[in-house]
């Protein structure tokens, strides 16, 4: 988006941004090619569906990148950027959760009322050690999803089971 051609301000000389003839070399190609394969990330950092927001934020901040993409399998199945990671930490509730599988298993239930909507009536929530067992019959993945959710996101939780089926 620094390109001269597309009408922003050029990019500092070359030969000032690095200290190697290969560095220079390989700078201008970037910033002059019009081919994608000269411009983009050849071996780009990339993070399964399934990866903590912690681990991606760590990811950024280490690697100095704005964007993760999310794989499936060999599969593209969306992108993670920095604003969508900041956008859940000002969205996040503080969690006041009383210590104890009890306290966990009725803030789930409390949570699952209140703030996602959903009733639970057809759900057995058990709670050991920390670790949510998630049984009974939810109407949609989405439920199934939100319960899941809302289940991770309580204190003292250290891990989720989903033995739910969808009705």
């Amino acid at each position: 988006m620094r390109r001269s051609e597309l009408g922003a301000q050029a990019l500092a000389p070359v030969d000032r941004q690095f200290s190697t003839e290969e560095n220079k070399a390989g700078a201008y190609v970037k910033s002059h090619s019009w081919k994608v394969a000269d411009v983009m990330t050849s071996d780009p950092v990339k993070v399964d569906e399934e990866t903590p927001l912690p681990r991606i934020a760590a990811l950024m901040a280490e690697r100095g990148i704005k964007r993760v993409p999310v794989m499936r399998g060999e599969h593209l199945v969306g992108i993670v950027s920095r604003a969508e990671l900041l956008q859940v930490l000002i969205t996040a509730k503080f969690d006041d959760t009383a210590p104890g599988d009890d306290a966990i298993r009725r803030s789930i239930l409390t949570r699952l009322r209140e703030d996602a909507g959903i009733k639970g009536d057809e759900l057995a929530l058990t709670v050991a050690d920390g670790l949510v067992h998630l049984s009974g019959a939810v109407s949609s993945q989405s439920e199934r999803d939100a319960v899941r959710v809302v289940a991770e996101g309580v204190r003292g939780v250290k891990g989720v089971f989903d033995h739910m089926s969808l009705a």
